[in-house]
């Protein structure tokens, strides 16, 4: 597609590329404040819910627990 000279044939095969992202465009022309507020909704959670759930996912098990590269506290029943 690179190598050819006509410019009709290089413009098809780009419209399916960027019909959708106009039509997007139109459709939500605010798209940056839309972006921050499910920024601000999903950020605690890819912080702070998903990292815990997978360490209690990894060592839901007394096994992986004592196998673990750093032993859980004396105090905490494993």
């Amino acid at each position: 597609m690179h190598d050819t000279k006509s410019i009709c044939l290089r413009e098809l095969a780009r419209l399916p590329v960027v019909i959708p992202i106009w039509f997007l465009a139109i459709i939500f022309p605010f798209f940056g404040s839309i972006n921050s507020a499910v920024g601000a909704l999903l950020v605690s959670f890819t912080v702070y819910i998903i990292p815990a759930l997978a360490h209690m996912l990894a060592y839901r098990k007394a096994s992986a627990r004592q196998n673990a590269a750093e032993k859980p506290p004396f105090f905490l029943p494993s």
